[in-house]
This record gives structure tokens, C-alpha cells and sequence, in this order.
């Protein structure tokens, strides 16, 4: 639940301290260490449910170490040669318990009917969750690379993928503003057009760092190309 709700990787996760719950003006936060660029102390803002599992992992940890100093123990201990609750889980165990939970758990149903190959779900695929899940709901680029705790928004990008939903909806939402020369307005059946015709209208466009755009040299250039040239205009 944490790696769902929290975005974190699996091994920022399982070595978490026990008291890494903290809370500022605006609700609860996370303190975690981000191992992969060895920054410490960082800060996420958490839902208060998350906070909640939290606290109840807190309570089960202490009535179950109780002779542990708190500033000591692990929020998710070891199982095995841990009888103070000092160690860790390894990154590597909670693999093997996530893999035994995915393997029993009901088929993943997708929305067009198919099903999810249950050996793509791993530890870490709920980073990428996190991130497609902030993608859909509209967090800006540079508020969702603070979030994954990245230095670049390139990093952020490689985490979702813009699906077929939100480029309906951003098309939709210009049509009634879309004319052709003689004033008539171009758009207004779009609601109407089949996936196949949306889909055709996204071949001549690609993802830019603020929408989307269907010039030429840029969509071939991946939508590298006369970046200066958008800026200045």
C-alpha cells in the first residue's frame, strides 16, 4: 500500500525509519531517503489515509518490539534474525511477497476487456503508477517531477505515457474554436468522430513540453525540432 500510495522505489520503501511520519501546514508528509542520488531528509506530502496505514504499522511494530528504543526500530522489519526490530526487510523479500500476492489475487481486468499479464506487476511498477495516475489527473510537469524526485522533467516523462483519453478530451476541448477560412467551424462533429479518426489525427502530432503540435518537421523530429522558434513565438 505504501509503494502504491507513496510512489517510492521498492527499496526506499523497505527501509524506511519508524518515525518517518511528519506533517506541515499543508497535512502529513513522508520522510524518506532517496538511495539512488543519496539525498536525505526528503519530503513528501502524503494523503492522510496514507498517514494512517503509517500509524497503524507504527503501533504494530512497537507492541511487537517493545523493549526497542522507537528512534531504533524499522518501520518494516525483517522477519528472520531480527529480534529487536533494528533490521530492515530487504528489498529482495518484499519482491518474493509481492510476487506470492499478485499470483493470488483475481485477474486485472483492463478497461477494453483484456487482462493485465500478472508478471508485469512488480515492486516497482507502482512508481510508474504513481506518475500515470498524477499524468491523468492533470499535475503539472514540473510539480510531478518534484514529486518523483527527479532533477529532470526527461527522467519524469519516461514514467507515463500520454493515453488516448486525455488527447480525446484535449481535442474535444477545442472544438467549438476550430474554423476554417471562411469562418465555419471545422470541429463541431468531433464528439461524434470514431477512435480510429482520433487516432489518425494523433499520427500528425507529437508530445511537446506544454501540449501538443502537428508541424511537420517537428512531429519527425519527435518534437525536438524548432523548440527556440516555439519558445519565442
Amino acid at each position: 500500500e505504501l509503494l502504491m500510495d507513496t510512489g517510492r522505489r521498492p527499496d526506499e520503501i523497505c527501509r524506511l525509519p519508524f518515525a518517518c511520519l511528519d506533517s506541515d501546514a499543508t497535512g502529513p508528509v513522508l520522510i524518506y531517503t532517496n538511495f539512488k542520488t543519496n539525498r536525505t531528509g526528503m519530503r513528501l506530502p502524503i494523503a492522510a489515509s496514507t498517514a494512517q496505514l503509517i500509524r497503524d504499522q507504527q503501533n504494530r511494530v512497537q507492541a511487537r518490539f517493545p523493549e526497542t528504543p522507537i528512534a531504533e526500530l524499522a518501520l518494516l522489519p525483517a522477519s528472520h534474525g531480527n529480534p529487536a526490530g533494528r533490521n530492515p526487510m530487504r528489498a529482495t523479500a518484499l519482491t518474493n511477497v509481492h510476487r506470492q500476492w499478485v499470483d493470488t489475487a483475481p485477474p486485472l481486468v483492463c478497461a477494453d476487456g483484456s487482462t493485465f499479464p500478472p508478471s508485469l506487476v512488480v515492486p516497482y511498477s507502482w512508481r510508474h503508477s504513481y506518475a500515470q495516475r498524477h499524468a491523468d489527473a492533470g499535475t503539472p510537469m514540473d510539480v510531478l517531477r518534484d514529486l518523483m524526485c527527479h532533477r529532470s522533467t526527461d527522467t519524469t516523462q519516461i514514467y507515463y505515457r500520454v493515453t488516448e483519453t486525455r488527447t480525446r478530451a484535449a481535442v474535444e476541448r477545442l472544438s467549438d474554436r476550430q474554423y476554417d477560412a471562411d469562418g465555419h467551424n471545422v470541429w463541431r462533429g468531433a464528439a461524434a468522430l470514431v477512435d480510429a479518426d482520433h487516432t489518425r489525427t494523433r499520427v500528425s502530432q507529437t508530445a511537446v513540453p506544454f501540449g501538443i503540435c502537428a508541424e511537420p518537421s517537428n512531429v519527425q523530429a519527435g518534437g525536438t525540432a524548432g523548440m527556440l522558434d516555439a519558445i519565442l513565438d
